[in-house]
C-alpha cells in the first residue's frame, strides 16, 4: 500500500488515505477511530446514508466545515449551487454549477443513490426518497 495523502479535518484529528494495488482509496481505521469523538462526525454520521467510511473521507475532503460562516459558502465550495440567470423580470433557476469540490460531490452522489436505491425496497416514507419522487 502507497501512502497518499493526510487531511486534519478537526483540531489534532486526521484522516490517513492509501491506495492499494488496484488503486482503491482506503482510509486508515485508526483515523476513523479517533475521528469518532468528534463532534462533527456524529453529526454527519447521524445524517441517513452515511456511514463511517463515508463520513471520514467526506470530512477528508471537506475539512473542517465550521469554517464555513454560512450554508451558501458551503454549497458552494461542494459545487452544488444551480445556476442562476437573469434578464430583466425573469429568472431562471437551472442545473448545478459543477465549479466546486469535484470528489466532495462525488461522495454525496454516491450517498444520495444510495439512500433511494434503499428507501425504493424498504423505507418509501424517506423524506429523500418522496423528494426526488415528486421531481
Amino acid at each position: 500500500m502507497e501512502y497518499i495523502l493526510s487531511f486534519d479535518v478537526a483540531k489534532g484529528k486526521s484522516v490517513y488515505c492509501f491506495l492499494d494495488s488496484n488503486k482503491n482509496i482506503l482510509i486508515d481505521p485508526t483515523s476513523i477511530n479517533h475521528l469518532k469523538d468528534t463532534k462533527l462526525f456524529k453529526i454527519i454520521n447521524s445524517i441517513p446514508g452515511f456511514g463511517e467510511f463515508s463520513t471520514a473521507l467526506f470530512l477528508a475532503e471537506v475539512g473542517d466545515i465550521t469554517r464555513f460562516n454560512e450554508r451558501k459558502q458551503f454549497i458552494s465550495f461542494i459545487g452544488i449551487d444551480s445556476v442562476t440567470s437573469q434578464s430583466g423580470v425573469s429568472a431562471y433557476h437551472g442545473s448545478i454549477f459543477k465549479t466546486g469540490n469535484k470528489f466532495a460531490r462525488t461522495i454525496l452522489f454516491n450517498i444520495i443513490t444510495t439512500i433511494l436505491q434503499i428507501s425504493a425496497r424498504s423505507n418509501q416514507t424517506n423524506p429523500i426518497y418522496l423528494f426526488f419522487r415528486k421531481k
